[in-house]
């Protein structure tokens, strides 16, 4: 393989690589007998270049350049079956123990005997982990030296999901992960990837070709854009497709910078012309509220009139009393769980106030 196969492999700049061939075939030069022939030079720098990367370039991880747009809140997967079973065995040891939800010790077990019907689960009756933390990340990206841009999603798990919260989001970024497939579910293709020991994210070489932002937004995801009238209906073909979020634009309407909640979710309200001015029952339409994790504070600084792209789950949730300041439990309606929120720059309203209060050892997200 070449230098810039290499590179192309573990994600960096072949600029990188050459760099240390340089400082390599130096030191070996150094080292050598006077008149050692520089082919010979060159291979025993390309050895030792090769250890340095082997681990690397065994992995069957490759490299991204791209654009990340959105990341879910990282989530514990386990903590509600943890908590079962500990429930469990404290209400009714005997029980617990009998049905496999605990062990003797009060510890809780895998009880699942299949994920689904011919799909065994390999640990069943091992002990849960005691965290497993799952994150999704979403956006726009190309393999290193490929011009093949597809949206991708990714999953991460441990250590760089609860990374990825602070990762910068909206501009170009490399990275590395294991490629499963190309997904059709969402009726175009799309880079389905998992991360890796050697998952990293880092600035993308100034030569990989990844367009600014609002390109990325305006022309790559135009086709993907969801109206607002659009969305419980995007929900139904995508409630298995969870790693994907919709995309949609909208004006808003209200802008609320007061902690919701257990997890101190921020709010505001976008609405389009799609909506209308009621829905089929006749009730005042009133927009759709999108729910904004505290991780996302920095980009919530717009204010009414502004015009917002927003990445991010819908959900059926109740419908918020305007009057009473809070949900209303009696109503339906559309939400949006926010994992990536862009003002447009040319409509943007600053806001005059002050910016969204974070919420000191709370949890984010809705």
């Amino acid at each position: 393989m070449s230098l810039q196969e290499w590179a192309n492999k573990l994600g960096k700049p072949v600029t990188d690589l050459e760099k240390r061939f340089t400082e390599l075939k130096a030191a070996v030069a150094k080292a050598s007998a006077a008149g050692t022939p520089n082919d010979v030079i060159e291979k025993k720098a390309r050895q030792i270049l090769y250890i340095e990367l082997k681990q690397g370039l065994r992995s069957p991880a490759i490299g991204f350049n791209g654009v990340i747009l959105a990341v879910s809140e990282p989530f514990d997967i386990g903590q509600s079956q943890r908590k079962t079973a500990i429930d469990a065995y404290k209400a009714n040891p005997a029980s617990a123990v009998a049905q496999g939800i605990t062990d003797s010790q009060g510890t809780p077990l895998d009880n699942r005997r299949e994920f689904s019907p011919g799909r065994p689960n390999p640990s069943f009756g091992k002990p849960l982990p005691v965290e497993n933390v799952l994150c999704n990340a979403f956006g726009v990206a190309a393999p290193a030296g490929s011009q093949s841009a597809l949206r991708f999603a990714m999953t991460l798990s441990g250590p760089h999901a609860k990374a990825m919260p602070s990762i910068q989001r909206g501009i170009p970024i490399a990275f590395r992960g294991n490629l499963k497939n190309k997904d059709s579910a969402a009726q175009d293709l799309i880079y389905v990837i998992n991360d890796s020991t050697t998952t990293r994210f880092e600035p993308a070489p100034a030569d990989a070709g990844v367009p600014p932002l609002w390109d990325v937004i305006d022309k790559f995801l135009a086709p993907f854009k969801t109206n607002l009238a659009d969305l419980e209906s995007w929900l139904e073909l995508n409630k298995k497709n969870y790693g994907v979020p919709v995309f949609t634009e909208g004006g808003v309407t209200s802008v609320s910078d007061t902690p919701v909640g257990p997890r101190g979710n921020y709010r505001f309200i976008i609405d389009d012309e799609s909506l209308g001015f009621a829905d089929a029952t006749g009730r005042p339409n009133l927009g759709v509220t999108v729910w904004v994790p505290q991780y996302l504070s920095p980009q919530f600084d717009f204010a009414e009139g502004s015009i917002v792209e927003v990445f991010g789950l819908p959900t059926v949730g109740p419908g918020w009393d305007a009057a009473a300041g809070k949900p209303d439990p009696n109503t339906k309606q559309v939400q949006i769980n926010a994992w990536g929120i862009y003002a447009r720059p040319e409509s943007k309203v600053p806001r005059t106030e002050s910016k969204p209060a974070a919420m000191s050892g709370q949890q984010v997200g809705s």
